[in-house]
């Protein structure tokens, strides 16, 4: 007899779930993300053109999505890209409209995405130069930068810990298996 003709079937039903339950459960919370971005997009859209909404009304809109208002600044980002690319015709008569918010987002918020225990002291730095806060403009690009490849690659260990798991689950129940059905002749 064959190893492969001792493995109970129920060996390879949970090896296949738990392979199925790590290709579908590591980007699931990335994809339910992702298509809130592309619903919020759609929707900053349609709002732009019926109702020219202000920004605070815009950063409503993408609460009502469990977004937030650095969600809606890379939408409208993304919309006027497009606009300019020539993709969305029917936003051109609201140009000017989006550049107004991509403005006064930077305004109100210069260093929106960084991490909180920067902010703090980046806002002192902007109010002792007084008034010069455009000089931080390089470091604070620079510092978006590095917040993302740290968020990359806390994407990619959130994945490795996943398939992780499930390997460690599969190779529990081959173990729990061997130990309990040990193979003679």
């Amino acid at each position: 007899m064959s190893l492969i003709e001792y493995i109970p079937s129920f060996v390879v039903a949970a090896l296949g779930a738990a392979i199925l339950g790590a290709y579908y459960g590591a980007d699931s919370e990335d994809r339910k993300r992702r298509r809130r971005v592309e619903s919020l997009e759609s929707d900053l859209a349609a709002a732009i053109i019926h109702s020219q909404p202000t920004w605070p009304q815009i950063v409503g809109i993408a609460r009502t999505q469990e977004l937030n208002a650095t969600d809606a600044d890379r939408c409208i980002r993304r919309l006027h890209a497009e606009l300019l690319i020539g993709r969305s015709v029917e936003l051109q008569p609201h140009r000017g409209l989006l550049e107004d918010y991509i403005l006064e987002r930077k305004r109100a918020e210069p260093f929106e995405g960084l991490p909180n225990e920067l902010r703090v002291h980046l806002e002192r730095i902007k109010d002792a130069v007084k008034g010069d806060g455009h000089l931080l403009d390089p470091l604070t690009a620079q510092i978006r930068e590095l917040v993302s490849v740290y968020e990359r690659d806390k994407r990619l260990q959130r994945r490795y810990t996943t398939w992780g798991f499930f390997l460690a689950v599969i190779g529990t129940i081959f173990a729990a298996y061997a130990y309990f059905y040990p193979y003679s002749k």
